[in-house]
């Protein structure tokens, strides 16, 4: 299967400190190769951009942020 993924899920799989929230449960789907994502040089840098909002910075400040991509 292959998805497209709003920056919005990459920031509340950042922020959230539940384990099981669904956004962390897409993005470990996308990790274990479950899925596949799909993604464009314009939507890898919204969701770069995203990652370093401020309120992300806060809540996520012992993840490397850039990382995950």
């Amino acid at each position: 299967m292959r998805v497209v993924i709003d920056s919005s899920v990459v920031v509340a799989a950042l922020v959230t400190p539940n384990p099981e929230s669904a956004s962390r449960v897409v993005l470990a789907a996308v990790a274990a190769g479950a899925v596949e994502m799909v993604i464009t040089d314009e939507l890898e840098a919204e969701y770069r951009r995203a990652v370093e909002y401020s309120h992300v910075k806060r809540y996520s400040a012992k993840v490397d942020r850039q990382g995950w991509a």
